[in-house]
């Protein structure tokens, strides 16, 4: 049976096909798809592919970094959610999507040229909020942040039709959140 412990090269499997998914579920479709939030006060599919972009630009590689600092500040800065929402303000959802799909590129790269070791995924730094976490879980994370906001993405679609499927709601388990 396979391990379903921490890898790399599994996770980059991932990593590398959240913009293609991204981009196929997010493009040349009605507005009302992209702008719909998963409840009240939810964040919108477009809100998402912003958050998406963000953390990726912000947050995986440039924290990763931080667990090879030679300087001994092994600190993370706190991510700031809400800044995506004023970068994103007068985009459109193609140049989001494009703009996600470019810079998760350059990240992976940095990923796959750092050459990460079995040892270096125990190295550790300090989250600001949750104290000492492992540089396997900060990859970890990353990948489970990608599947967890794609799930997002379609329990957003899946209830603006919640009020239709009548009886069948009971079967359709994305509804129920």
């Amino acid at each position: 049976m396979e391990s379903y412990n921490f890898s790399i090269e599994k996770s980059i499997q991932i990593l590398e096909k959240t913009p293609l998914i991204v981009e196929i579920l997010m493009t040349n479709i009605s507005e009302s798809w992209i702008r719909a939030p998963d409840g009240e006060g939810g964040w919108t599919p477009f809100d998402i592919v912003g958050q998406l972009t963000h953390t990726d630009k912000t947050n995986w590689i440039e924290r990763t970094k931080i667990f090879f600092s030679e300087d001994g500040n092994k600190v993370f800065s706190l991510l700031r959610r809400d800044t995506m929402i004023a970068e994103n303000k007068t985009k459109q959802i193609s140049e989001l999507v494009s703009e996600f799909t470019s810079v998760r590129k350059q990240k992976i790269d940095a990923l796959k040229a750092m050459n990460i070791s079995s040892f270096d995924l125990d190295r550790q730094a300090i989250h600001p909020t949750d104290g000492l976490v492992k540089l396997r879980q900060l990859l970890s994370a990353w990948l489970v942040h990608d599947l967890s906001h794609l799930a997002q993405i379609f329990r957003a679609m899946s209830k603006q039709y919640s009020d239709d499927v009548g009886s069948w709601i009971k079967y359709l388990k994305i509804l129920k959140n």
